[in-house]
């Protein structure tokens, strides 16, 4: 048997979209893979400023492959600034290990950018894996500054990993060939996202005191304005619909703004951890995701939900709208930032049968984007057949 490929992953923290994708690799025989860590939370969680809590996922994140942690000396670590991600001996700890691929799950912090600069893994190939995109158009100086040193940074690729479509665009746009990007998506766990029914679901509805009679439009995430749930709550009270509850999961700044409008039609529940969004999202009959601007670079939680049999409407500059929203059959893309697109969506999507018809059949755009694709992706990339 041909000697496994060694492929170093070089990631900030464990993150539970990832450990899945991580799992399903090291599982091929053809790959011997370890996955570098740069950042190592409280074993309890961490802070999540956006979230304003502790978070601590309750679902396994270093189980069933091989990582490593480096020692990350920032004085103040984390992601939510550019030298939060200070390593300055990653590369001789992933030379150490002599892979013959490494693999940056992003490049926007110090260690990354330390990485493609060093010497000592200079002869080592690197493959980017990234999900930016340019759907928030932007043409500033600033941006196009920044895009002349992303260029720079990007030479030292050899390969790049789209998620889909907005991304491929990115990278070819900012210097990688057509062949030298492999399609490389985002997956979800499919054993505990999927439209399977469970008791849970009635218990849910009658502990959030919605009525049976009443369709669900969900929105899941931090309640920030970037992700826009404001235009969310006022394209639902332009729409006043009857026999609908819009549900509000999570936390964050605009909480209090939000509690404001709390009625018998608009309920707000708590942050809800990993183990139990599968039951969220089937008891729910739409997910919503309204973000404004470049940071919703995919939105896992529209293929999430599309997986357990609930359609979508989102804004056009969620990175994924262009792979996993086919318009009228699972789902509807909006303009972002427009109340009044996303209340004319929000209109006929409610109209006698629609989301009935959206949920059968929203879940089959789904059978390219998974971590067994992602795997064929990478693989590709290293000329593994």
């Amino acid at each position: 048997m041909t000697t496994p490929v060694k492929v170093g992953i070089v990631t900030t923290h464990p993150i539970q979209y990832y450990a899945p994708w991580f799992r399903v690799i090291d599982s091929d025989i053809h790959i011997h893979l370890k996955v570098y860590y740069l950042w190592q939370p409280a074993a309890d969680g961490k802070h999540d400023p956006e979230f304003q809590q502790k978070i601590n996922w309750d679902i396994p994140l270093l189980q069933g492959y091989e990582y490593d942690w480096v020692k990350n000396t920032s004085t103040d670590p984390g992601t939510h600034h550019f030298n939060g991600i200070h390593n300055p001996d990653a590369a001789n700890q992933i030379a150490q290990w002599s892979p013959d691929y490494v693999v940056c799950l992003g490049y926007n912090f110090r260690t990354f950018v330390d990485l493609i600069f060093s010497r000592t893994l200079k002869s080592i190939p690197f493959l980017l894996r990234g999900d930016s995109h340019r759907l928030a158009v932007n043409n500033s100086i600033s941006q196009n500054i920044k895009d002349m040193l992303i260029r720079r940074l990007f030479r030292r690729f050899d390969a790049a990993l789209s998620c889909g479509i907005a991304n491929q665009r990115y990278f070819h746009n900012l210097g990688f060939q057509s062949d030298q990007i492999f399609f490389c998506p985002h997956g979800i766990d499919t054993a505990r996202f999927n439209p399977k029914p469970t008791p849970e679901v009635s218990v849910l509805r009658e502990k959030w005191g919605i009525p049976k009679d009443h369709k669900i439009i969900l929105f899941a995430g931090k309640f920030i304005d970037k992700k826009r749930p404001l235009d969310l709550l006022q394209a639902f009270q332009k729409v006043n619909p009857s026999q609908t509850t819009l549900l509000y999961i999570g936390d964050g700044a605009l909480k209090k703004e939000l509690a404001a409008s709390v009625s018998k039609n608009v309920v707000i529940q708590p942050f809800v951890n990993q183990s139990q969004m599968p039951n969220v999202y089937r008891a729910a009959d739409l997910l919503v995701l309204p973000s404004l601007g470049g940071f919703e670079t995919w939105g896992l939680a529209v293929q999430e939900a599309l997986a357990c049999g609930t359609p979508a409407i989102i804004s056009d500059h969620c990175g994924c709208h262009l792979d996993l929203i086919q318009p009228n059959q699972n789902g509807l893309v909006f303009e972002a930032g427009s109340v009044k697109s996303l209340a004319e969506c929000l209109t006929e999507a409610l109209k006698p049968g629609i989301l009935e018809q959206w949920s059968h059949q929203p879940g089959d755009v789904l059978q390219r984007y998974n971590y067994e694709t992602s795997l064929t992706g990478l693989k590709a990339s290293m000329g593994i057949k």
